[in-house]
């Protein structure tokens, strides 16, 4: 059973009336929760802020007790709930005791949530609560999109919940289908820009069917090249509705190659989005597939100096 509601397929059906806040009060989720708050303001949206204290032989903080622990997190369950951002939309604050996926995912089916937000510092500790085996978990069976604060994020744009810049990168693979609405969604109702990206996998000339003499040619060479570009640059045109120039938004189509990872950054670093979307592909078991491209997406979170808002197929 899906954990949300469909993902829409089309810019004008994305929907951001619930949103799901996980939190565990560290830093990391001070940011996440300027972002969510910041977005359901900006879209009337209903905010629910859960905590989580987690089933563990190991607690959160070693030295409470279970009595002690659950009071520690009432009492900064009641320091949120004074916050002046919680004030200015509706909301529910939810203390829980539990498997983390496990409540959240009824919550999500629950609350009919359109958007979960998590926070992670992308090291050790609560890497593994939020980066790790659980965010998996999130990332590749929430059927809403979650939004990834990472460590880097710059929360300037938290403040309004606007995204004047969206980096989309896709591999033109089914999530990746689903999460253009998204990218294009933010970029045009901010009236801002959307940046589309493409990176080619290592070489661009397949050596084992051109043969070495091909590369001798630079000429041929940099006509392949261009070949590879212009191709995936109409690909990534066709992503986009035919009116999509007409949304409000600017639009700029990019093709590199290289390694997905270094390639994608690299573009952030040089266009500085406040906004990262990537789709994630279903698969059976999300553990199965950490060592696969969740090792992208975690490598994106933990070095993105914006968050990244990711869907599953």
């Amino acid at each position: 059973m899906s954990a949300c509601v469909e993902v829409p397929r089309e810019a004008n059906s994305v929907r951001l009336k619930s949103i799901l806040l996980a939190t565990d009060f560290s830093a990391a989720s001070e940011k996440a929760f300027e972002y969510a708050t910041a977005i359901a303001r900006r879209h009337d949206a209903k905010i629910s802020v859960v905590h989580v204290i987690p089933e563990s032989d190991a607690p959160l903080v070693p030295e409470l007790s279970e009595e002690l622990q659950w009071q520690y997190s009432t009492r900064e369950m009641e320091t949120l709930a004074k916050r002046d951002e919680l004030k200015q939309t509706r909301h529910q604050l939810l203390l829980r005791r539990g498997s983390v996926w496990n409540v959240l995912s009824h919550l999500m089916r629950e609350e009919r949530v359109d958007l979960l937000v998590l926070g992670t510092h992308g090291r050790g500790g609560l890497e593994k609560l939020l980066v790790g085996s659980i965010a998996e978990e999130m990332v590749r069976l929430a059927a809403c999109p979650v939004l990834t604060v990472g460590p880097n994020s710059i929360v300037s744009a938290a403040l309004t919940g606007e995204f004047h810049k969206v980096l989309f990168a896709t591999e033109f693979g089914p999530a990746s289908e689903k999460a253009v609405p998204y990218a294009l969604f933010f970029a045009r109702e901010s009236g801002g820009e959307l940046i589309l990206l493409y990176v080619v996998r290592g070489e661009p000339l397949p050596l084992g069917e051109l043969g070495t003499a091909f590369y001798d040619d630079e000429v041929a060479t940099t006509k392949f090249e261009d070949e590879v570009m212009l191709a995936n640059r109409d690909r990534l045109e066709d992503l986009l509705p035919l009116d999509a120039r007409m949304m409000g938004c600017k639009t700029k189509f990019m093709v590199e190659f290289g390694v997905p990872t270094a390639e994608i950054l690299n573009a952030a670093e040089k266009h500085q989005p406040n906004l990262m979307v990537i789709g994630a592909n279903s698969v059976v078991s999300a553990r199965a597939s950490a060592h696969l491209s969740w090792a992208v997406s975690h490598e994106l979170i933990c070095h993105a100096k914006c968050p990244v808002l990711t869907i599953r197929a």
